[in-house]
């Protein structure tokens, strides 16, 4: 009898260590990940657009085109080497939207990633501030634009060049002044406080764009990069929405 305990104190004991065994890769790995995961934490700092400034205009072919402008920063300090563990998703941009294209800012072209619909950056930033801009067009049938954040965004400037386009925004954005309004070809509304994923839209009503009215935006454009706020949209709005 006592010999019969023994063997099945043996047996389970055997068990026991099978299954230990057995679960001891499956730990492993979630401990592995959890430790990546926490290294990915501590390598990405959070992430806000401090500042964010879109102009809407139409192009003589009727299509919408938007240059799309914004200063990123990271809390606490970012040294010189640093480089993003993983891609950092910044906007979503709305189906239909064609020819995205980086246009000017502090980070090379390459490192700025369209993958529909997101806009991510990848690859060293050695910042922790940084501004970039890109363009895009919308079909000239476009119901509407919508803005999009994968960020928390602080303030949005939304300028619409009322010479060739017709727009209406929703309850979140309300009426502001535009950067170089003295132009009186431009209609700008704002938003604060933005949480990341949060959207907001300006309902488009189609018009026909003579090319007076072209000629004209391209006069009001030009006096209004002057004195925007952001220098990457200085040096980039003039150039980008004459093509």
């Amino acid at each position: 009898m006592i010999g019969r305990i023994a063997l099945h104190d043996r047996r389970r004991r055997l068990r026991s260590r099978r299954l230990f065994f057995c679960l001891l890769p499956a730990m492993l790995l979630s401990t592995i990940a959890a430790a990546a995961s926490a290294l990915r934490a501590q390598e990405l700092p959070e992430a806000r657009i401090s500042q964010r400034q879109v102009r809407v205009v139409r192009n003589e072919e009727g299509l919408y085109r938007l240059v799309d402008a914004m200063r990123v920063e990271f809390d606490g300090e970012v040294t010189a080497d640093f480089t993003l563990a993983e891609p950092l998703a910044l906007v979503q941009l709305q189906i239909g939207a064609a020819g995205v294209q980086s246009v000017g800012g502090d980070l090379p072209p390459g490192q700025i990633v369209y993958e529909p619909p997101a806009v991510t950056i990848v690859g060293p930033v050695g910042r922790r501030v940084f501004e970039i801009a890109m363009t895009y067009t919308l079909p000239d049938d476009a119901a509407l634009v919508q803005l999009m954040a994968l960020l928390p965004v602080e303030n949005l400037l939304v300028e619409i060049d009322r010479a060739t386009v017709e727009a209406r925004p929703d309850g979140s954005l309300a009426a502001a002044t535009p950067l170089g309004s003295e132009t009186g070809r431009l209609l700008g509304y704002e938003a604060a406080d933005l949480d990341a994923g949060q959207a907001v839209h300006l309902r488009l009503t189609a018009s026909r764009v003579s090319w007076p009215q072209r000629i004209a935006a391209l006069i009001a454009t030009g006096l209004a990069a002057a004195v925007a706020g952001l220098a990457v949209w200085r040096r980039v709005a003039s150039r980008v929405l004459a093509t």
